[in-house]
């Protein structure tokens, strides 16, 4: 969008604005505009929402920020309901990842469960590092990972099950 800032034109895309000064600048926003447009068509950026489930403020913030300097756009919540309510007002999340212990009446495993039902494609990870947890526990095609994790491999891993969307779970 278009705009002016005192006699100065300016574009702003989401989150950012800058003054349009020389054709530099013109060049790299439609660099800009044309990455979205690839990003949205090979189904990243925005369209690759995760959800991070966790009761633990710092923790929560932890692995949001990981997800978000990996590119993807996080949302967060703090029990299983937020979680819900955030899945069901939001149709772009492609993965949720949610710790296994949160007050409450619905655990970890139960909202994976619960996501799995209701929403199918959605990948999900089940974290944990008080509860063991047994492939038979979780639902078709979730990923368990415990505490302490390796961020490498935590990012590797929503990597491949955003990449494939769960196909080869």
């Amino acid at each position: 969008m278009a705009d002016r800032i005192g006699s100065r034109p300016v574009c702003e895309l989401p989150g950012w604005a800058a003054p349009i000064d020389d054709k530099f600048n013109i060049l790299a926003l439609q660099l800009i505009g044309a990455v979205r447009v690839f990003a949205q068509f090979w189904g990243c950026s925005e369209f690759m929402k995760i959800l991070v489930v966790e009761d633990e403020p710092l923790i929560r913030l932890g692995l949001a920020t990981v997800i978000e300097e990996a590119g993807y756009e996080v949302l967060e919540a703090a029990n299983a309901g937020d979680a819900i309510k955030s899945l069901e007002a939001d149709r772009n999340i492609r993965l949720v990842l949610t710790d296994v212990d949160m007050p409450g009446g619905m655990d970890g495993i139960r909202l994976a469960h619960y996501v799995r039902d209701r929403w199918p494609p959605i990948q999900l990870i089940v974290i944990s590092g008080k509860v063991g947890v047994q492939a038979g526990q979780l639902p078709t095609g979730a990923k368990f990972v415990g505490k302490p994790y390796h961020e490498p491999a935590l990012l590797n891993m929503v990597h491949s099950l955003i990449a494939d969307g769960g196909r080869s779970t």
